[in-house]
């Protein structure tokens, strides 16, 4: 838009305020007459002009749709072509009468491309969900969701595949491609399926990223090579059951983002209809199973009505009766099948069975058709209908007649077991599997500390009382002994004693088999071996642990590092490094103030180290006054860095130890993982290599072995390095820029601005180091040694003749966070005999005013010693009228973003002249600076700016340059 606006006052604050795209013209003789940077914002890449307005408003496709109402009209695109895109769009239009324009109609124009795709997923969801309900099998189900996805993006070739995790193999229930047939079940390999399965996350894959994938050996080429390939998991409630994906062989059918997306979007409800119809499949095959186990059981079984009379039964009772086919039994009832005696009592059974919930046990005599006595064991049960109501009885006869007679004998052997159980130091215990009951000694009960009387013959008195963490192990034990893949059944678990503190014990057992080889009875032992394990327990920590600090010792350090290694290699960790750290001169500490002062140092040392650290990360003590540090989980090489300066600052304080106050400092050797980095000693070696090389340059520091770096990290880290040596070493240098008046043009000020003469790369500006020296802190030492430097020299060339001169220093944020701020100027200005009003202390407000009370304070006690204040890039951040009012400021500077638009958009000149006049009206001088042509300064002096800074007058130069500047007769 022009800087005059051509439009009428409504039009134009349409334009400017507007968060939608508005575009306005001329129905009359089609004509654009305006529109706002929202509407380049929705035509990027597109020409707004007469041709996109026939489209929009004149050309009418069947894709249009138009609806008009008193207010005005709104028309509907769908599918318009934006650029590569297809968007739909509505606007709404209004006609207004204007009399310069006449009929002028404004068009509010809004993006509903996302709306109609969203509409689109929720009609798929709509369509999946009937065809969940609809389809009688998965083949179906993936049949009809192949085409809901079709109709909506290119999907004419699509697969699913399944993954069985139990056999890590993954099969393609439904597979349609015009080039490849339907693969065989196969395990999980390094196709693109499989690398999507096992990552969990989708993928859309061009040919130049199958490229890069094949390079870096995370998949292998499968199949037809196709164009794209786009594939998406199958997770149901955070599982991976599967994977589903889409392909082209054709270039002008091309894959998007918002094709991920959508897939993406609907994937979690395929794969919650593929576990429904799964449930279905299992459903079916489960009654199928039930109706087998009926008629193939060795166990008889049959149902009756309520009354008892048989409506069916299986061949095993047919054949336990002894009859020749069910017309025998059918239609019978139990009762005559029962000896006289006991039918009064089978008729309560079923008269209980009726009104209870439960299965009901009992035992009754039998008499078969030919005369012969049966004791038979029945459990049976109650069948509801669908209103659940009683319907029908299930009976299970088991033939205990052998187990019967034999019962007095076992008694007579279980009364010499249970004399001899009695008199065992081990617990004994006898379980009976098929009456689901335990037989626990004296012994075993008094191990977990209660009588007798306390502990019933239930499994659970044992399990429930099982450490929640063993209790799998033993149960999985016990499994494998019974079902014969063990000899033996033998399990170390913690087990609850009465005392509510757990012991750990050794149980021990075998099982008895039956005839057909099925178990019906284990027993064993269970022996007290907690001491045995406390002791164990002390031999582990003993050889894992350091005797003295309690930390981790070499060998735990290095199992670790191991396990660090290994988890890298398979992409679980982004990254590791290891510090080996080793105490300067520590072997004095011990040679003047003894062993025991040492040892009690080293302590405390290994506290600090511990408190630095995460708590992921692990430390250890090699030996000595050594110690390694495992960081693991590193998302950016920064955070060594941070690390590596909190452990330093930690180890450099005193420590004070039995009334001596004892200083130690610390050489860091720094071992970063790589991908060739193949066993933790190898690694070891590299940190012990970097430390010795730190302890070379004097102690106190850090090397990092950089045989194979991260160009970013040792790019951080030696910047830090040499920014650390840059003060000592007299690399910093203090360049100055002349500030001077606007229309005298004479030097009024002198900006202090930092450079660092790099050995190697030369003078190096303060954006490339500002922001790491004041993370690290280094800024403190640097900002104190400018302040000096400048100081010093002002000094000089007030002597030499230039008494009014003044100097601007600039103060970051970090030092603002100092309390002794005040006083560290107040020194500097004292030793070198500075006129405080001399100096200017320039701050930047977007950096300070953010904590304004304690930055108020502050400012106030500099102004208290008599220097100025000046606020740096003006209008760029937190300040405003009222803030500058409470603040004690001389002067503001306008930064160079604005200056450097002047005479570009009135709208900055506006700005700059506002700025100006309210600054002058609050008793403040004003600065421009980044003035870099004589119209900007003649624009300048038009609004009356006070003072300029440069490249028009000056670049920063070295002290004895600017002198040519500095004479006598300006000050």
């Amino acid at each position: 838009m022009s800087h005059q606006s051509p439009y009428p006052t409504l039009i134009d604050l349409l334009l400017k305020v507007s968060d939608d795209a508005v575009l306005i013209f001329s129905p009359s003789n089609k004509k654009l007459i305006g529109f706002n940077h929202k509407v380049v914002d929705l035509f990027s890449g597109e020409s707004v002009d007469e041709n996109l307005l026939e489209r929009l408003f004149f050309f009418a496709p069947s894709s249009r749709d138009v609806i008009t109402s008193r207010s005005g009209s709104i028309i509907r695109l769908r599918n318009f072509k934006i650029g590569k895109q297809y968007c739909h769009l509505e606007m709404r239009l209004k006609n207004i009468e204007d009399k310069n324009l006449g009929t002028v109609t404004i068009a509010i124009i809004k993006d509903l491309t996302q709306q109609f795709k969203w509409q689109k997923m929720q009609e798929a969801l709509v369509k999946i969900s009937e065809s969940v309900a609809s389809s009688k099998d998965l083949s179906e189900l993936l049949v009809e969701f192949h085409q809901i996805i079709n109709q909506i993006m290119p999907a004419s070739n699509f697969y699913v595949a399944l993954y069985n995790p139990d056999q890590n193999q993954i099969s393609f229930p439904y597979y349609v491609d015009e080039f490849d047939s339907p693969p065989p079940p196969q395990p999980l390999g390094r196709g693109l399926t499989d690398y999507v399965i096992r990552r969990k996350t989708p993928l859309l894959v061009t040919p130049e990223i199958f490229e890069a994938l094949i390079k870096t050996g995370e998949v292998e080429s499968i199949g037809a090579p196709s164009i794209d390939w786009l594939g998406v998991p199958l997770l149901a409630r955070q599982v991976i059951i599967g994977a589903m994906a889409v392909q082209s062989y054709q270039h002008d059918v091309r894959y998007t983002q918002e094709d991920l997306q959508f897939l993406t979007f609907v994937a979690p409800h395929l794969a919650n209809a593929i576990l429904i119809k799964q449930s279905e499949t299992e459903q079916r095959k489960q009654h199928e199973l039930v109706k087998s186990i009926f008629e193939y059981s060795p166990n008889a079984i049959v149902l009756t009505d309520l009354n008892g009379n048989f409506i069916d039964c299986n061949s095993a009772l047919i054949s336990l009766l002894g009859v020749q086919s069910k017309d025998e039994i059918i239609g019978k009832n139990a009762l005559e099948f029962i000896v006289p005696e006991d039918q009064k009592r089978a008729i309560r059974y079923f008269d209980e069975i009726i009104a209870s919930a439960n299965s009901l046990e009992d035992e009754f005599t039998a008499m078969t058709p030919h005369g012969s006595k049966l004791i038979l064991k029945i459990s049976a049960s109650l069948i509801k209908n669908e209103n659940q109501q009683p319907q029908y009885i299930v009976g299970i006869f088991n033939d205990v007649t052998q187990q019967r007679t034999s019962e007095t004998a076992l008694k007579i052997s279980e009364e010499r077991y249970k004399l001899a159980s009695e008199g065992a130091n081990d617990g004994i215990w006898d379980w009976d599997l098929l009456a689901n009951r335990i037989y626990y000694s004296p012994r075993w009960k008094k191990l977990l500390g209660f009588s007798p009387e306390e502990i019933s013959d239930s499994p659970e008195e044992w399990f429930t009382r099982v450490h929640q963490d063993d209790l799998p192990n033993l149960k999985s034990n016990l499994e494998a002994h019974l079902s014969g893949l063990i000899p033996h059944f033998e399990c170390e678990h913690r087990i609850r004693h009465s005392d509510g503190e757990f012991r750990w014990v050794l149980a021990r057992g075998m099982a008895v088999k039956g005839e057909f080889g099925n178990p019906h009875r284990i027993a064993g032992s269970l022996t007290d071996i907690t001491r045995q394990k406390v002791n164990e327990d002390q031999l582990i920590h003993q050889a894992l642990y350091d005797r003295l600090t309690g930390l981790p010792n070499r060998i735990l350090f290095i199992e670790r590092l191991d396990q660090a290694i290994k988890r890298s290699k398979r992409h679980e960790q982004p990254t590791f490094a290891i510090l080996l750290l080793d105490l300067d001169r520590f072997k004095i500490v011990n040679d003047s103030l003894g062993h025991r002062i040492g040892d009690q140092m080293i302590v405390e040392i290994a506290q600090r180290l511990d408190n630095c650290l995460r708590a992921e990360d692990t430390i250890a003590r090699l030996g000595g006054d050594e110690f390694a540090v495992l960081l693991s989980d590193l998302h950016d090489p920064y955070e060594i860095i941070q690390i590596i300066n909190r452990i330093q600052r930690e180890v450099n304080r005193p420590v004070l130890v039995e009334g001596n106050k004892v200083f130690t400092t610390c050489s860091i050797g720094v071992a970063m993982a790589n991908p060739e980095t193949e066993s933790p000693e190898a690694m070891m070696r590299d940190a012990d290599t970097a430390m010795y090389e730190a302890k070379a340059q004097g102690g106190n520091g850090y090397m990092i072995f950089d045989k194979i770096m991260h160009a970013k990290a040792v790019s951080l880290l030696n910047l830090e390095t040499n920014l650390r040596q840059a003060l000592s070493k007299g690399e910093l240098v203090v360049y100055y820029q002349p500030i001077v008046d606007a229309f005298t043009q004479r030097v009024v000020y002198i900006e202090a601005l930092l450079r660092w003469n790099h050995p190697q790369h030369g003078i190096v500006l303060p954006n490339q180091f500002i922001d790491l020296a004041e993370d690290t802190g280094l800024i403190l030492p640097i900002g104190e040694w400018v302040l000096r430097e400048a100081c010093t020299q002002l000094k000089k060339w007030q002597a030499a003749g230039m008494r009014n001169l003044k100097v601007s220093v600039n103060f970051s944020a970090r030092q603002f966070q100092q309390t002794d701020l005040p006083s560290m100027v107040r020194d500097a200005l004292l030793q070198t005999q500075l006129d405080p009003a001399s100096l200017v202390i320039e701050i930047t407000e977007s950096r300070n005013f953010s904590q304004f009370e304690k930055f108020e304070t502050m400012l106030w006690e500099l102004r208290g010693l008599g220097v100025k204040i000046s606020i740096d890039d003006f209008g760029t951040g937190y300040s405003s009228l009222s803030t500058i009012q409470r603040l004690p400021v001389h002067t503001i500077k306008i930064g160079q973003n604005f200056i450097s638009q002047i005479g570009i958009h009135k709208e900055n000149d506006l700005i700059i002249q506002s700025m100006i006049e309210m600054a002058h009206r609050l008793g403040l001088s004003v600065i421009a600076e980044g003035v870099e042509t004589e119209q900007q300064l003649s624009i300048l002096r038009k609004f009356h700016c006070d003072m300029i800074q440069g490249f028009h007058f000056s670049k920063p130069v070295k002290a004895n340059e600017l002198e040519f500047f500095l004479k006598p007769s300006d000050s």
